[in-house]
């Protein structure tokens, strides 16, 4: 360590000086800068219990910014600190206002990428000293493209400043552009009346420092008594690590300091010199050998952190006393280790104190408010709506969620307040029009419809306030009041995430320090407004929107640290200048530490860091994390993620060149368990009775979880016969089973339910015995099966008019197919006329249906296709929407099926029938058939049958086919022959007794409680595609085990 100082002496002690300062509670007469603020509480609380009565006022205890801070607030006290988040908001307000030559956003999307990108770049400038004004000066240096750039920042950033000298703030860079610019005698006047009792100054633990702080040191260094000592790990013969700290010490040497090299207050010694003289040099001079730290490799992240956990828990174990405290795992890419901390920690019982930081704008409750203004903003878009009427963080108890969603899919608007109420009260109106006696049938309806505008309507109630143009004062009042009156500082307190105390106190606090800086940055808006001289003006809501959107985006937070409490866990800047009785270094990987270089662009190469400087900079930090331990040190990383290996830190590499570590020994940790989970892993029930555990609780937690190993052992050795079938779908609870033949033992199935149990069984048991309540996209057109149903009435009002006419429907086509036609129509605008009142969207269905210049009706398309086919004149379609349901007899066992037929045409001449069904999606595949997943045709043609034959009518089987009648313009009608495209050269007897034998397995494996998987070929796209269940089918799991068993998903 290298001492400066203007009275350098060989006994110089600063921490001894300072210590006796406080025995004699001399406690204003020094100040004390060290590098971060972590370190500055960690002070505070050594320095207290040196002080009599473990009693002090407040020190000068400061980061050198906080210094500077203190100083500039005593000559500039008009002036506030601005928020990261108004910072965003005043770079993105001058972005879209001005006219750039390069940037080009006057008018457009900007993303907060690029707002970000110039905070970074104003905030170098500052670091480097140089003001708008300078910076503007260099804009001569420069030619071409890259002028172009830096005029545009210049812009910004003289815009950006006259901003905040209007509003009276202040940035940390702001500070020492300001102070630095005071002359000497200015500067000392305003340095006491601050510090007036100060005469030493003891600066320590830094890195290096930024050209404005050592311009502070340097006017700090001429008042008058005060006497300054500067403290710098450093050694000038190890340029690899120490370069960035050269240009510190000639400046320091420069201003007079003296300094002297000494290594008392190191600790470590021996690994110590080695790393200060060694670590990163080409040829290191020795090896040392060293018993207290460690390195270790996880197989992947999860292992390693696993790792960390077995080895604190291990402490523990020797030592129950053991201050948890004194333990830091420091890792530079926290935010990738956080949680996987966290839940291992957990896991293993070990609090801990986790500091990373979060983004305001992935804050749940934050995110439920944003949704909240977004339904003004997006006119009630109902993505939005259900959002945030189903946020935990919002009371909106008085309101039917499900009927008001209901609603909306009815009446198909998916935004626009006025569009939502003008619909609902249209279909109520229609209803209540209805005759009495249709109207009695629908009186639950408009009871619904009722509610679901009553809703509505205290939405918009509870929102209109904001709604208006209005004064930022009243616009924050107004707000307010509804953030209160939905309760949200109460709801964040209602459920209990976990079972854990801990996890519900962290988020807790979480929630709790997002809102208090969402009102800040209410408070903020109203600071901002009135210094733009807006306060008196009526704004519009999107003005208020684009401020606080904006203003959360730029804001992160953390929240606060429990001292003394578990293993504290934070990034290696802030472990600058502390000690830890047991240090972790995790992550050590290249890309993480050192981490990858990523130029600033826009600026010119003299005003960034260069490859080299950051290099240096991730060095010496490195270097700092290893004189932060006292006893242990582990070193370790994972050796890949879930996408590809990692390479190991050069770091770790470079330090095993001049160090002799121990290999962490993991098989010590398999004498020991740490967790519940692990007991469960490595002992059987037996074993642990055996251990004459007196908890019988435990015992029988211990036992059920046992069951569920074994079972799952099973399902990985495919022993499906035996126990851990449920893991493969199959029932053997014979309680359920019993159940599940009651519920089936009479039940009537329909065509689409066996075809649904051929396809996907587990499909199957999720529709039709879960029965889980489906939420799909509300859509403002017409879907499929809605226009499938449009048809089928028009067909059916139709035909049945002609049959009640006595009408021959296919003789009228060859002889009158205009009039028809006409005639088809007419009853088609009579059903249309329903649907146009009660969806606006419905014109593009309409045209599809009676046709337009551009495209032909599809009525007329049915009409052409029917006269086109040769069928004897004696056809005649009879009957129309027919339920059948019957029971059907094979091999002894009882079939109870039902169906509905869309049309039967019967020849009464040639004592033959034909079904006919409409289609207006695509029909089944006739390998569909073969594969017996498919049984529409066959059993229609069974149900028509026996129909026929229970009401003594002797027809014989013609045919069954499909009528496609396409959604999608120009596609015309297509037609499906079972007989000719099906079955092609098969006996059709000996096909729909096959067809029966195959629904009475199905049954018998239903009734058996038999829900595997889909075992279909293609069943990627014939089956999972469009299944509304992939996300809780295990199949991509399933998928995934037989890959990495080099198995195909079908074995």
């Amino acid at each position: 360590m290298y001492l400066y100082s203007k009275k350098i002496s060989p006994d110089l002690n600063p921490f001894i000086e300072i210590h006796h300062r406080i025995s004699q509670e001399d406690f204003l007469s020094f100040i004390y800068v060290v590098p971060t603020r972590r370190k500055v509480r960690y002070l505070i609380r050594e320095l207290i219990g040196l002080a009599p009565g473990k009693a002090i006022p407040k020190l000068n205890l400061f980061t050198i910014g906080d210094l500077a801070e203190e100083i500039f607030r005593s000559k500039f006290s008009s002036f506030q600190k601005i928020s990261s988040s108004l910072q965003f908001f005043l770079i993105k307000k001058i972005l879209s206002e001005f006219e750039f030559k390069f940037f080009s956003t006057k008018g457009k999307y900007i993303s907060n990428g690029l707002v970000d990108l110039i905070i970074a770049i104003i905030t170098r400038l500052k670091e480097l000293g140089i003001s708008n004004v300078e910076f503007e000066k260099e804009l001569t240096n420069l030619d071409g493209y890259n002028r172009l750039k830096a005029e545009d920042i210049s812009v910004v950033y003289n815009e950006y400043q006259l901003f905040l000298n209007k509003l009276k703030l202040f940035e940390t860079g702001d500070i020492y552009l300001s102070i630095n610019q005071l002359h000497k005698g200015e500067f000392e006047s305003t340095f006491r009346n601050v510090f007036p009792e100060a005469n030493y100054l003891l600066i320590t633990g830094f890195n290096e420092f930024t050209k404005p702080e050592l311009k502070l040191i340097e006017l700090l260094s001429k008042i008058n008594n005060l006497e300054i000592t500067l403290t710098l790990d450093f050694n000038q013969n190890n340029r690899e690590v120490f370069e960035n700290l050269f240009e510190t010490h000639e400046h320091l040497v420069n201003l007079g300091f003296d300094f002297i090299e000494t290594d008392k207050f190191e600790k470590n010694g021996e690994f110590h010199k080695a790393i200060k003289n060694d670590l990163f040099q080409s040829k290191p001079k020795s090896k040392i050998s060293s018993e207290n730290i460690f390195k270790f490799t996880g197989f992947d992240a999860r292992d390693e952190v696993e790792t960390i956990a077995k080895i604190i828990k291990h402490k523990v174990l020797q030592n129950p006393d053991f201050d948890l405290s004194k333990v830091c795992v420091a890792i530079k890419g926290i935010k990738d280790y956080s949680n996987l901390i966290r839940e291992i920690f957990y896991k293993y019982g070990i609090p801990v104190n986790v500091t990373d930081r979060y983004y305001l704008k992935n804050s749940p409750p934050i995110i439920s408010i944003v949704r909240l203004l977004d339904l003004i903003r997006k006119d009630f878009f109902y993505e939005d709506l259900f959002y945030v009427l189903r946020s935990s963080y919002f009371d909106f108890s008085d309101i039917d969620v499900s009927n008001l969603r209901d609603t909306l899919e009815i009446i198909k608007i998916t935004q626009g307040k006025e569009r939502i109420l003008n619909s609902i009260e249209t279909r109520i109106d229609y209803l209540n029009n209805l005759s009495e006696e249709e109207k009695s049938g629908k009186i639950k309806e408009i009871n619904k419809l009722q509610k679901a505008k009553q809703d509505f309507n205290k939405i918009i109630d509870l929102l209109e306030p904001l709604k208006t143009n209005q004064t930022a004062n009243n616009f924050v009042k107004k707000l307010t009041e509804v953030i209160h009156r939905l309760k949200v500082y109460e709801k964040i307190f209602e459920p209990e995430l976990s079972i854990n105390e801990d996890i519900n106190l962290i988020s807790y606090s979480k929630d709790i320090r997002a809102l208090n800086l969402f009102e800040a940055i209410l408070e903020e808006l109203v600071f901002t407004f009135e210094k733009l001289n807006l306060h008196n003006q009526a704004v519009s809501f999107d003005k208020f929107y684009d401020f606080i959107t904006t203003s959360i985006f730029g804001t992160r937070y953390n929240i606060k640290e429990r001292w003394g409490y578990g293993v504290l866990v934070t990034s290696p800047d802030e472990i600058r200048g502390l000690s830890f009785s047991i240090l972790f270094l995790p992550g050590l990987e290249n890309g993480i530490f050192p981490s990858r270089y990523t130029p600033l662009i826009f600026l010119e190469e003299k005003f960034i860091r260069n490859e080299r400087q950051k290099l240096l900079e991730d060095r010496y930090l490195f270097y700092q994390c290893l004189n932060a331990f006292e006893d242990e040190l582990y070193l370790s990383y994972p050796k890949q993620d879930e996408k590809k290996e990692k390479i190991i830190s050069d770091f770790f590499i470079e330090l095993d060149k001049i160090c002799e570590f121990k290999e962490l020994d993991k098989n010590e940790f398999e004498k020991f368990i740490f967790s519940e989970s692990e007991l469960f892993e490595k002992y059987s029930v037996q074993d642990l009775l055996d251990m004459k555990f007196e908890d019988r609780v435990l015992i029988s937690k211990i036992s059920r979880v046992n069951e569920a190993i074994n079972r799952i052992q099973k399902r990985i050795n495919n022993q499906i016969n035996s126990e851990g079938k449920e893991y493969c779908g199959i029932i053997s609870d014979e309680n359920l089973l019993k159940e599940l033949y009651s519920k089936f033992s009479n039940k009537s199935f329909s065509i689409t339910e066996l075809e649904t149990y051929a396809q996907c069984p587990f499909k199957y048991f999720i529709n039709y015995i879960i029965q889980p309540e489906i939420e799909e996209e509300i859509e403002e057109d017409i879907k499929r099966n809605e226009f499938g149903i449009i048809i089928h009435q028009i067909l059916y009002r139709f035909l049945k008019k002609l049959k009640l006419e006595n009408r021959n429907f296919y003789q009228e086509l060859k002889t009158n197919k205009n009039d028809l036609s006409q005639e088809l129509k007419t009853i088609a605008k009579d059903i249309i006329k329903i649907y146009e009142r009660l969806n606006p969207f419905f014109f593009l269905t309409e045209e599809i249906i009676l046709g337009s210049e551009k495209i032909p009706s599809i009525l007329d398309q049915f009409l052409e296709f029917e006269s086109n086919r040769e069928v004897p004149d004696t056809l005649i379609p009879s009957e129309f929407e027919l339920d059948i349901e019957n029971t059907i007899s094979i091999n002894d066992i009882n079939l109870s099926l039902r169906g509905k037929i869309d049309r039967i045409d019967i020849d009464e001449t040639n004592s033959t029938f034909k079904v006919i069904d409409y289609k207006t999606g695509e029909p089944p595949k006739s390998n569909d058939y073969e594969e017996k997943i498919s049984f529409q045709l066959p059993l229609y043609l069974v149900l028509v049958n026996s129909y026929f034959q229970s009401i003594n009518k002797n027809l014989s089987i013609n045919d069954a086919e499909f009528i496609k009648l396409s959604t999608k313009k120009n596609e015309g009608v297509k037609r499906t022959s079972f007989k000719n495209d099906v079955l092609k050269n098969s006996n059709l007897s000996e096909e729909l007794i096959s067809t029966l034998r195959t629904i009475a397995e199905l049954i018998i494996k239903i009734k058996n409680g038999e829900f595997n998987l889909t075992t279909i070929k293609n069943y990627e796209n014939r089956i999972c595609r469009k299944c509304n269940y992939q996300e809780i089918c295990r199949i991509n799991l399933i998928k995934n085990e037989a890959r990495d068993s080099e198995i195909t998903y079908e074995q």
